[in-house]
């Protein structure tokens, strides 16, 4: 949380992403997550991060996905490996995963429909409400994928029944916006009065 004056002691951090107490691994990988943050990734960081995604502790999993998340483009070289974790056991690391891809921009957003699989497959209502709002995050793409979201309208649970009903929000909101950004253009030459 100290910024930039954090950043010297990042190698320190590096070496605490091998410790044997997952905790411990699991703070250090948020730690370099938010030094990363506040200016450039660099990449062993990013290297050492990424060993930890097969860790066998979900928390430490979740922690890496989420520190090269906040890396900008050292995130966009393992953003296969992030949709892979869709399929994670643990549904803290599918939800950071599924963040993840969200936010690497145009790249992500060609993930969008394993994104919209998760607001189905998702191993719980906080993996779906991930997966919804990943899909707002994703534009247009995300947009797409309207009538897959209205369909969870109807969930059992509260919370996915609200995170659907915002992201519809958003989608009619943004393509009504879009319809009025569009209006413009029609009338780009500036009208002559008649004589």
């Amino acid at each position: 949380k100290m910024g930039s004056a954090s950043a010297r002691y990042e190698y320190h951090i590096v070496d605490l992403l091998r410790d044997e107490i997952p905790p411990v691994s699991a703070a250090a990988c948020l730690a370099a997550g938010e030094i990363a943050a506040t200016g450039a990734a660099n990449s062993s960081t990013a290297r050492a991060v990424a060993e930890l995604l097969d860790h066998p502790h979900p928390t430490v999993r979740a922690r890496a996905v989420q520190s090269l998340s906040k890396m900008g483009d050292e995130a966009h070289a393992h953003i296969e490996t992030f949709v892979s974790l869709f399929g994670d056991r643990a549904w803290n690391v599918q939800a950071e995963a599924i963040r993840a891809v969200a936010k690497c921009g145009e790249l992500g957003q060609m993930f969008a429909a394993d994104v919209c699989r998760m607001t189905y497959q998702g191993l719980t209502p906080a993996v779906q409400v991930a997966a919804c709002e990943a899909l707002v995050r994703m534009g247009t793409r995300g947009a797409s994928f309207q009538e897959e979201v209205q369909q969870l309208e109807n969930d059992g649970d509260t919370v996915v029944r609200d995170a659907a009903r915002k992201a519809l929000e958003f989608f009619e909101r943004a393509s009504s916006s879009a319809l009025t950004d569009h209006v413009p253009t029609l009338t780009e030459e500036p009208l002559e009065p008649d004589e």
